[in-house]
């Protein structure tokens, strides 16, 4: 029977990292080890993925592993860990191997901000449609059910516009002020309509920022005419 579960136990991206921890009824003495093994979705082992053995020295977490993506983890998709004990000597009894627990490292992905114009007119009789700016995130590969994108524009010059109201993904320009102004989109992973949580560095569900620059532009003045 593969090991191979239908909704991962935790999410990751980039290099976030994940501590798997023993937990059961027996009860780790000081000298007993938990052997931490990578397996793919049918319970074997992952060519070249050598099996971790950690001692517990009686302090919490002493036999815990900590795995992260881009070592551990370097492609999209689940990238599963089993684990069992071996009591300390002189038994050195080995007891069962645990159900795998089932990570999921997300793809990398792009960010593509696309103004429908990079520049418009305050008033006039030209040019004086104003700007949308709209923002795509695009994964390398495709996402599990329950994983989407957030889209926000903090960043972006006071000021400037305002978000759509039926649309986070554009970026409506209303400034009637001549400036130029940075209209910055971030996007980030969301993970909540799975019901677990995503562990990325720093916290940051692996934000990306892209920006871009657009012109208000004034209303020539009436030109007063002048002969000679």
């Amino acid at each position: 029977m593969g090991v191979f579960a239908a909704v991962p136990d935790i999410y990751v991206c980039g290099t976030g990292s994940v501590t798997l921890a023993y937990t059961g009824t027996y009860v780790l003495t000081t000298g007993d080890k938990v052997v931490w093994q990578k397996v793919d979705a049918g319970g074997v082992p992952v060519s070249g993925s050598a099996a971790v053995t950690n001692t517990y020295s009686g302090t919490s977490g002493s036999a815990d592993l900590t795995v992260a993506g881009g070592t551990d983890m370097t492609t999209a998709g689940e990238h599963f860990w089993v684990a069992h004990v071996i009591s300390a000597d002189p038994a050195a009894c080995t007891g069962d191997v645990s159900t795998a627990i089932d990570i999921y490292m997300l793809p990398t992905f792009s960010v593509a901000v696309t103004p429908a114009a990079t520049s418009y007119c305050v008033a006039g009789t030209t040019n004086t449609t104003k700007t949308v700016v709209s923002s795509l995130a695009t994964p390398a590969s495709g996402l599990p059910t329950g994983v989407v994108f957030d889209y926000d524009w903090i960043g972006t010059t006071a000021g400037a516009g305002a978000v759509d109201g039926t649309d986070p993904k554009k970026f409506n320009m209303t400034s009637t002020t001549p400036a130029s102004y940075t209209v910055t989109s971030n996007v980030k992973y969301n993970v909540s309509g799975t019901g677990k949580i995503l562990k990325s560095a720093g916290g940051t569900a692996c934000t990306q920022a892209q920006s871009t620059t657009i012109t208000v532009a004034p209303k020539p003045g009436t030109p007063t005419i002048t002969v000679s």
